[in-house]
């Protein structure tokens, strides 16, 4: 089943006041399920997006199968986190740390960090300089 747009705004809105509604998340459950739903809003919202986020999360998705939705997960696997700070240095090539917040579904202090954390590995750790420049390569200015 495919939720609308509409449908997960509404879900979202019950997240955040699941008391008026007596449900009983933990605060927890709560984060965990507005962190998705924030994704799904993200997603569902995509095609509204800037053509530079869109074109590198496209190119993402064909050439290394990762969709954005898994992209923006909370998930700590080495190489899904390498693609991510990728994707955080070039966004940030045209946007400031709180724009690439926004696409990131993350904080600006962790785009930050991401791109110092870039300056460090780039040219270091050959697994993540290949990825960065197979991404910033490709991309499409």
């Amino acid at each position: 089943m495919i939720l609308t747009l509409d449908e997960i705004t509404y879900l979202y809105e019950l997240a955040l006041n699941d008391k008026a509604k007596n449900m009983t998340f933990s605060n927890e459950k709560n984060k965990l399920l507005k962190h998705k739903l924030e994704i799904e809003i993200d997603y569902l919202n995509s095609l509204n997006s800037d053509p530079k986020e869109k074109l590198i999360f496209m190119f993402i998705e064909r050439e290394l199968g990762i969709n954005k939705k898994k992209l923006l997960e909370a998930n700590r696997k080495q190489d899904l986190c390498d693609i991510r700070r990728a994707v955080c240095v070039l966004l940030h090539e045209d946007y400031s740390y709180s724009k690439c917040g926004e696409i990131m579904m993350r904080d600006h202090s962790t785009i930050t960090h991401q791109c110092m954390k870039h300056k460090e590995l780039y040219g270091r750790d050959k697994k993540y300089t290949d990825i960065f420049d197979f991404i910033k390569n490709y991309k499409i200015s």
